[in-house]
């Protein structure tokens, strides 16, 4: 972590902490620190040095902060920005926030062989590790098939993001028309610089046997990154069958390779997306 941030982000999901230290003297001039943070994230803000004296907004309507537990508790209400104040033993330090809405376009769509495939549009300009979509599934008839949460990878800026969800297709019929999805909270890191390494990360396939492919992935970046390759396969119409995927972590100018399943019945073509990154402190 970088000392002259004066923050430390550990994680970001129900609760987002974050640790600052403040100036060594109460006569230090005030820091501040911005933060773009979404509607409904909620961070906890937590003196490395001294305790806790006082928490206070310049806009509750937009951001609201409470002490607990020797921490700053600060949620974010709605779009907009607001100044958080936070005051120690050991100093003050300032916090404006830009708050922005939770812009996630979520859509469903049912496959063969009792799949749906869950795709997820990152429409804000942030980064986000891992969302949580909350999703329901239902019959024509209104009947819930299933309703549950689903971890969703590696969502960046402007991007769409895969998953699939498996169902019974034996004794039900999915109508994505009655079904939903919907963004319910995400993980990331306040402290981390996020960069996409898309246009340096090369992703081919080297095999295609016994309903498998090979993938070869490529970092022509000197540093680490990571994300996600996704494979969609499609039928001679065009239509999506099937969707596999593979996670990649990946040091600086590094290869890699795995196989991935495709589908059991085959498929006309399919379609690598790369969604890779660089998190750095």
């Amino acid at each position: 972590m970088k000392a002259v941030k004066k923050l430390f982000a550990l994680f970001l999901c129900a609760a987002l902490i974050v640790s600052f230290a403040p100036q060594t003297n109460a006569k230090a001039a005030v820091k501040t620190q911005k933060e773009t943070l979404l509607v409904g994230e909620v961070v906890n803000y937590t003196p490395l040095l001294g305790t806790l004296k006082s928490a206070s907004s310049s806009k509750k309507s937009v951001a609201t902060v409470k002490k607990s537990a020797g921490k700053a508790v600060v949620t974010a209400k709605k779009a907009g920005t607001a100044t958080i104040t936070i005051k120690s033993t050991r100093g003050t330090n300032k916090i404006k926030l830009t708050i922005k809405k939770a812009d996630f376009t979520c859509g469903l769509k049912v496959l063969p062989d009792g799949y749906v495939l869950l795709s997820v549009k990152n429409n804000t300009s942030v980064y986000v590790d891992s969302a949580t979509i909350a999703y329901t599934l239902r019959t024509p008839e209104g009947e819930t098939i299933a309703q549950s949460t689903r971890t969703v990878s590696d969502l960046m800026p402007k991007k769409t993001a895969y998953e699939k969800i498996s169902y019974n297709d034996y004794s039900f019929t999915v109508s994505t028309e009655n079904s939903s999805a919907a963004y319910a909270g995400g993980n990331r890191s306040l402290s981390a610089k996020y960069k996409s390494r898309v246009s340096t990360t090369k992703a081919t396939v080297t095999d295609e046997t016994d309903g498998k492919i090979t993938l070869k992935v490529q970092n022509t970046y000197s540093g680490a990154v990571r994300g996600t390759i996704d494979v969609l396969y499609y039928d001679e119409q065009g239509n999506v069958i099937y969707y596999n995927y593979y996670y990649v972590s990946m040091k600086g100018n590094d290869i890699v390779s795995n196989t991935v399943n495709a589908p059991n019945n085959g498929y006309a073509s399919y379609k690598l997306i790369v969604r890779t990154y660089s998190k750095t402190y």
